[in-house]
């Protein structure tokens, strides 16, 4: 891509590369990751015409949670709860999520955009949970995922 002066890397990430959320740190990290991945690209490809776009959804709606296996903690475990709480709201939210479509969708708008942006986000609850963050000092919003996550 570099050699022709063009081209895309477009990556699928998630709301949770900017918002960390318990009981799943390893997809969080790796979410995170990508996203640092991305923005480094961004900044140095563009000079040669490589574009990099990262797509941003919360849940896509499929059945990948539905059959996902999650390392239970046992009984009597100070994660338990928490753990099937989060696994419990993410499966809900994966009947619900963004259809694969407009995901793609959006892939198609991001290349075909004169000046690409640097994020898409796709979904009213991906975009939901990015303005909470942005509205709110980092205590309030770590607060807010507090009370969501840890009363009933």
């Amino acid at each position: 891509m570099r050699k022709q002066g063009s081209g895309f890397i477009v990556n699928i990430s998630s709301v949770a590369g900017r918002i960390g959320f318990p009981a799943s740190p390893a997809y969080i990290s790796s979410k995170f990751a990508l996203e640092g991945l991305s923005e480094c690209l961004r900044y140095e490809l563009d000079q040669f015409g490589v574009k990099t776009i990262i797509i941003e959804p919360v849940v896509i709606k499929s059945s990948f949670f539905s059959s996902m296996q999650v390392v239970k903690p046992k009984n009597g475990s100070p994660y338990k709860d928490i753990t099937d709480k989060v696994v419990s709201g993410v499966k809900m939210m994966a009947e619900m999520g963004t259809a694969p479509v407009e995901v793609a969708k959006t892939v198609v708008k991001s290349i075909n955009d004169k000046v690409p942006l640097p994020r898409y986000i796709v979904g009213t609850d991906a975009a939901m949970f990015l303005e909470a963050k942005k509205m709110k000092t980092d205590i309030e919003f770590e607060n807010y995922l507090k009370k969501e996550l840890f009363t009933e």
